[in-house]
């Protein structure tokens, strides 16, 4: 955490900020949100990456779990692995099943669970 605010010093005072830290920062302030607001965070970016694929929910769910199982946990440029990635950064697992992305890409967001 020492690194990441010396180099959040710089960037401040040169008014330059480099993706790298901005994805830094953004891990680091995630670990320290509630667990409740990273699993919303994590299913929202899931739900994202469903959005960028064809096919019904159900589809869907099953074309993201397959992404998932083979994706190698980095950041990547293509848009689904980059949520994925962010998604991972929430420090919660990602899920793998069909059944529980497909719960995922159906619920709503604005419901209480």
């Amino acid at each position: 955490m020492n690194d990441l605010l010396i180099r959040l010093d710089v960037a401040a005072s040169t008014g330059h900020f480099p993706p790298p830290l901005v994805s830094d920062l953004r891990a680091a302030l995630i670990q320290h949100l509630p667990d409740a607001n990273r699993r919303a965070l994590q299913e929202d970016l899931l739900r994202q990456a469903g959005y960028l694929l064809s096919g019904t929910a159900w589809q869907k769910a099953q074309q993201l779990a397959a992404i998932i199982r083979r994706w190698s946990g980095h950041a990547q440029n293509d848009p689904i692995k980059a949520l994925l990635y962010q998604a991972a950064q929430t420090g919660r697992k990602l899920p793998t099943s069909q059944r529980h992305l497909y719960r995922i890409l159906t619920s709503n967001p604005f419901t209480c669970q």
